[in-house]
């Protein structure tokens, strides 16, 4: 097998990238009169093979000429600090100074770069609110010529970009959009035939019912509003724990207007991918159908006359690499790729990952494939084909998976049950969220002691003692009502300091732990000022909260 060898010889391809010169000063990119000292770059988009021509093109591999990104430096201290900002545009292949713009220059042996496409946003940007921080909220929502488009393909770079003078200066930024297309499957045959639709529109609005953000999308297309016609658009990526509300609006003609709710699509989106959704036109409603996906960056070309499709990893957003266990032909082969990511990424503080595809490639032996690795955040919402976490799994003792610097795990949306003692001691755990847990069996978490957030919304028994120990746990999510609660799943003393988050209409629990004890009246768990809810060691004894808050699922 030879997959380690072809990742360490892509990278490497990706890292020998770019010239620096060095010592005058020039306004033009003049190359005859070229600054000694002046900052050359070459730029890539996402992983190291895949860039990006047009946001239209699926399989793009290289910029388009006059591209433009701005670029910053900084660097030295005191009265030799060193602050520079310029536009860097393509030319014939090569990265210089847009025209009336100056070469950075190296004025320190050491600077730090950020980027940012395209140079226009990037500027419109730092004018409104003085910093990047809110970069990607300034996607410019028309976008319905090619040129707007192409505005719309926000991308920057995320790690810190820090070169001596005598090294290349590579660049490479990551995408910072969705790319969906929405399909005009069919129309329903109370159309009459070539029925056509108009003002298509996407909006996008906050799940806070208390924040009245709306935007509305004008997507690009070259089509008559028909059947198969396809309307394209660049969104922000948004989380899921961070979801808005996506909505698809549109007419036929002589009708009214039509909408169907995208959101439950939209959380699970992942950056770099191109979404079709096909939508089947009914009277009174739009109804969505098969949503298929696509590479939106370039085909991989791998040394070794070998090329495939599509990567085991690729970059997600913020830092998250993903790893597409689908891509994979068994267990070892995702191994080896993810031991040669740590050995060139050795010496980062955090390994953040997103794992998608079939369990099948994901256990063996009992052990996962970040066994023995330095993840730190572990997001496995999208793996299939795995009901339940095995005892012990992630246990902080020899037997269970050794990820002694996970903080932050996503447990799979088809896992219903954790088994006894599945993250036992599991000493620096921080936050775990279980889309769809039903069940949390013994001692699970039992002394997980820096456990901090625990979102579990479907949960409805918690046997004994699973909780028992973690007391850092500051806040709970519960949506659903609770059926069954063992002994000293929460203990009185952490009870105190955890903030408890119901359901409004959550006002009893049945208390059945071995048979005993009875139900709980609505007084005893009144979701009020005095804050009780549950049970403490012997089956009577109420819990007091920190506080109950009432949450909205919206």
């Amino acid at each position: 097998m030879k997959t380690s060898h072809r990742f360490f010889s892509i990278a490497a391809a990706a890292l020998l990238m770019g010239l620096t010169a060095c010592n005058k000063d020039v306004v033009e990119p003049n190359a005859d009169n070229l600054p000694d000292n002046a900052v050359r770059i070459t730029a890539s988009i996402g992983n190291p093979f895949s860039t990006r021509s047009t946001p239209l093109v699926d399989d793009a591999t290289t910029f388009a000429e006059g591209d433009e990104i701005y670029v910053m430096a900084t660097g030295g201290a005191g009265p030799d600090a060193y602050e520079g900002k310029t536009t860097y545009r393509l030319s014939n292949g090569k990265w210089a100074p847009a025209e009336g713009q100056h070469y950075l220059l190296w004025k320190a042996d050491r600077l730090t770069f950020d980027a940012f496409y395209p140079a226009s946003v990037a500027k419109e940007a730092l004018a409104a609110d003085g910093n990047f921080s809110k970069f990607i909220s300034h996607v410019p929502t028309d976008q319905n010529t090619k040129e707007k488009i192409a505005k719309a393909d926000l991308m920057m770079t995320e790690t810190e970009n820090t070169y001596n003078k005598d090294e290349a200066v590579t660049l490479r930024l990551l995408h910072k959009t969705i790319k969906v297309t929405v399909r005009i499957k069919a129309f329903n045959n109370e159309y009459e035939p070539e029925t056509k639709v108009e003002n298509v529109r996407f909006i996008i609005s906050s799940i806070n019912p208390s924040i009245t953000d709306t935007k509305e999308y004008l997507p690009y297309t070259e089509s008559d509003g028909g059947v198969n016609s396809s309307y394209t658009i660049l969104l922000p990526y948004v989380s899921a724990i961070t979801l808005g509300n996506l909505k698809i609006n549109l007419q036929p003609k002589g009708q009214s207007q039509l909408s169907a709710d995208l959101t439950s699509l939209y959380g699970g989106w992942i950056i770099g991918k191109h979404y079709i959704v096909n939508l089947i036109v009914g009277k009174d409603k739009l109804e969505v159908g098969e949503v298929t996906v696509s590479d939106w960056s370039a085909t991989q070309e791998l040394p070794e006359g070998h090329a495939t499709k599509q990567g085991i990893l690729s970059t997600g957003t913020t830092g998250i690499t993903i790893v597409n266990l689908d891509y994979a032909k068994d267990f070892d082969e995702v191994k080896e790729v993810l031991a040669g990511y740590f050995v060139l990424t050795a010496g980062q503080p955090e390994h953040k990952f997103k794992v998608i595809g079939s369990s099948a490639n994901l256990f063996q032996n009992g052990h996962t494939v970040f066994h023995d690795t330095e993840a730190t955040e572990i997001d496995l919402r999208e793996v299939t084909g795995i009901t339940e976490i095995r005892p012990s799994q992630f246990n902080g003792g020899t037997s269970g998976d050794q990820i002694t610097g996970l903080k932050t795990i996503v447990l799979p949306q088809t896992v219903t049950v954790i088994g006894n003692e599945a993250f036992i001691n599991n000493v620096n755990l921080q936050t775990v969220i279980c889309p769809n847990v039903r069940t949390i069996k013994e001692e699970t978490f039992m002394g997980c002691t820096a456990l901090t957030s625990m979102v579990m919304p479907l949960v409805r028994e918690l046997k004994r003692g699973c909780f028992k120990g973690c007391a850092a746990l500051r806040e709970v999510e519960l949506r659903t009502g609770i059926t069954e609660m063992g002994a000293n799943a929460f203990t009185e003393e952490m009870a105190r300091n955890i903030v408890l988050k119901v359901q409004p209409f959550q006002k009893q629990l049945e208390w059945n732990e071995n048979k005993q004890g009875g139900t709980a009246t609505e007084t005893d768990i009144e979701l009020g000022e005095n804050k009780v809810f549950g049970f403490g060691t012997d089956a009577t004894k109420p819990l007091i909260w920190k506080e109950v808050k009432n949450i909205n699922m919206g």
